[in-house]
């Protein structure tokens, strides 16, 4: 019985280690969120009004490069794409994570994105043309539960942005219809990575 006992301890451990190496393979990126301190919040306010960032660890050699969406939806509809940027991931050391921000930074009755992914050893950034804000009287980030796995090309909502006219919405999107719940309001712009 004691003999028993230690070989399915033996096979029940090889078998957890085998099934977390496999989980581990299929596994090509991980987006978790960044803690940042006082000093660095303070900083990402200093360079846009609503920004967000996070943390990408690449844990595929395959990735080439990583793509940023920011779609604006108004009442339902799409408007368009506002922020498309794309970043090299070759020169980066994919060793250590790397940090994606996007931020919407407002200057008098108009805005700008500004999209950023910054590796330990280099960094790529974008900005897009001014263009008029739209009327609003509060912001709302819908964050979306983290840490993720995403696999290659595969298209990611990592978070939204609300503008509304009728005060802070509280949302959460955990399905495809809890995000076109989202669309709804009066201006929702939504973020997107993809890592090829």
């Amino acid at each position: 019985m004691k003999y028993c006992f230690h070989f399915l301890l033996i096979f029940f451990i090889f078998l957890t280690a085998c099934s977390t190496n496999v989980q581990n393979e299929e596994v090509d990126l991980k987006i978790s969120d960044v803690k940042l301190t006082q000093l660095e919040q303070g900083m990402m306010n200093l360079v846009g009004d609503n920004s967000i960032i996070f943390e990408m660890q690449v844990k595929n050699d395959a990735a080439n490069e990583i793509e940023l969406t920011v779609d604006h939806y108004e009442n339902g509809e799409l408007q368009g794409t506002e922020m498309y940027f794309t970043a090299s991931l070759h020169d980066m050391d994919d060793s250590n994570p790397i940090h994606i921000i996007i931020a919407n930074r407002g200057i008098n009755d108009q805005h700008q994105w500004i999209g950023s992914v910054i590796a330990e050893d280099s960094s790529a950034s974008f900005q897009t043309d001014l263009t008029a804000i739209p009327v609003h009287s509060a912001s709302t980030f819908v964050p979306i539960d983290t840490p993720f796995s995403v696999q290659l090309n595969e298209k990611k909502l990592i978070s939204t942005l609300i503008l509304s006219k009728d005060g802070p919405i509280h949302a959460n999107i955990k399905s495809e219809q809890d995000l076109e719940e989202v669309h709804q309001h009066d201006h929702v712009y939504v973020f997107y990575a993809l890592v090829k």
